[in-house]
């Protein structure tokens, strides 16, 4: 009868369609998978750099604390 198509029912540009598709999906999953995993170390970095912030500046005022103590001690006795 006549040539037909291997694939009845669907144009040949679908097929091309549906891969382009994939291939934009598999693209945006893997660069949202970077920047997500890129924006969590970030704020684990800031996290840790403002803990040791905090615990620097305890620790200084604990040395004054004991500084003053020190200096007070012939008093406190």
């Amino acid at each position: 009868m006549g040539f037909k198509h291997k694939h009845q029912g669907r144009k040949p540009h679908t097929r091309l369609s549906a891969r382009f598709v994939l291939l934009v999906l598999a693209v945006v999953a893997i660069s949202s998978g970077i920047y997500f995993a890129w924006n969590h170390s970030a704020q684990q970095d800031a996290l840790v750099s403002r803990v040791l912030s905090e615990a620097r500046s305890l620790n200084r005022e604990m040395l004054a604390t004991w500084d003053y103590i020190d200096a007070s001690q012939d008093r406190i006795n």
